[in-house]
């Protein structure tokens, strides 16, 4: 079996490829940004012994490499997050 990193699972697409992946018996490591808004995601650790949740902006940088060493290999990187910037500005910080 395989071993997948999702960020942004407690929600909408990446949730449900969470549980899809469960379902087929691989390991996933699953992050979510706040534990209130992770409820569903959460209910499925008790049920699932190959689902790790991992606490994670994924703009904290540092938090993301202490992860990455913790994490021997994996598989496959959906990166489904999303990241909410001020307005106006486009991916690297550059004005629009």
């Amino acid at each position: 079996m395989s071993v997948i990193f999702i960020t942004g699972a407690n929600r909408g697409i990446g949730l449900s490829l969470t549980q899809l992946y469960l379902r087929a018996g691989h390991t996933v490591y699953a992050t979510y940004r706040n534990e209130g808004s992770s409820r569903s995601l959460l209910a499925l650790k008790t049920k699932h012994s190959n689902l790790s949740c991992i606490e994670l902006d994924v703009t904290d940088y540092a938090l993301i490499q202490e992860i990455g060493s913790s994490i021997d290999s994996i598989d496959l990187l959906i990166n489904n997050a999303g990241y909410y910037g001020p307005k106006g500005y486009n991916l690297g910080n550059h004005r629009c």
